[in-house]
């Protein structure tokens, strides 16, 4: 008995992140999804490597590379994937840092200053080459005097990126159920990733963006949603065992109080069509209200859905 609530939990706290994911990307209403894509020519940095007596020649164009940062205290981060243009050879790279604290970076000796006025600290900075160790170093006024810190930053093309953001889509892989079918696996070894969502608060999930055009979704490492507003969303080979959920959602079953809870913080009350609690099931006199008249319409219950 205790296994079967065990797992009965597990299913129910994965279908909860999943909904709660959707509400935050696409929200109830006809709301465009967004997401920062570079434009339709963009390619990959990788693509464009040609290797000529040893020195690397890219050509001309704005890349998405992946981005990281080692130094410090490590809780600075650089926004990933970051924007390189490449102009008659030379590489510019804009780095975004986690915070609004620095006012300038030096660069092989060239101190740079920010190109925003607002917001976190944005620098535009020259880059040699992809996929090296870039040494750089960052004023911060966070503390009470300001502080040169010395960090290494590496741009990485495009194999290096993919590499990371697969990481990051299994980064909370279920141990105890099967890995990631072959299918898959095959799927995105296929296709070019393309950009990642930066999580900021919830976990347990990962959106990534494939070919410029194709969102997927991965929840516990294992399930994975295709997202698709029209049928160009979804690729087709795309395989089955990848579900394709329509956007924007218009319509949520809950089928517990817990559940309830998030979708009420969210302020996302309306997206909620049926429940499987009845109204004595509930405390909450919004809810209660909601089920008495209708708004919300009985389900049957989780385990014996009837609608």
């Amino acid at each position: 008995m205790l296994k079967k609530y065990l797992e009965k939990r597990k299913i129910l706290i994965s279908t909860v992140i999943l909904l709660t994911v959707l509400i935050m990307l696409t929200g109830c209403k006809n709301q465009e999804i967004t997401a920062n894509y570079t434009n339709d020519n963009t390619e990959k940095a990788s693509e464009n490597v040609e290797n000529n007596s040893g020195k690397d020649i890219i050509s001309d164009g704005e890349y998405e590379v992946g981005a990281s940062l080692v130094g410090g205290t490590g809780k600075a981060t650089i926004k990933s994937p970051a924007k390189a243009v490449v102009t008659d050879g030379k590489i510019i790279a804009t780095i975004e840092w986690s915070s609004s604290n620095y006012d300038y970076m030096i660069v092989d000796g060239e101190k740079i200053y920010p190109v925003n006025e607002s917001g976190n600290s944005v620098f535009e900075i020259p880059v040699e080459k992809f996929d090296c160790d870039i040494n750089v170093i960052a004023d911060t006024v966070a503390m009470s005097k300001p502080h040169e810190i010395e960090y290494t930053i590496k741009l990485s093309s495009e194999s290096d990126y993919k590499a990371d953001v697969l990481d990051f889509e299994n980064d909370f892989l279920d141990k105890d159920k099967k890995p990631v079918q072959e299918d898959i696996v095959e799927w995105k070894e296929k296709h070019t990733v393309t950009g990642k969502l930066e999580r900021k608060y919830a976990e347990q999930f990962a959106v990534s963006y494939y070919d410029n055009k194709y969102t997927i979704l991965t929840v516990s490492g294992t399930d994975h949603y295709c997202l698709s507003k029209n049928d160009n969303d979804v690729p087709s080979d795309l395989p089955n065992s990848i579900t394709v959920i329509k956007i924007p959602i218009d319509n949520v079953c809950v089928v517990g109080s817990a559940s309830y809870n998030y979708f009420s913080t969210l302020d996302s009350m309306s997206c909620i069509k049926f429940t499987s609690l009845k109204k004595n099931d509930t405390d909450d006199a919004f809810l209660e209200k909601k089920i008495d008249d209708g708004t919300i319409k009985y389900a049957g219950k989780y385990s014996a859905p009837d609608y």
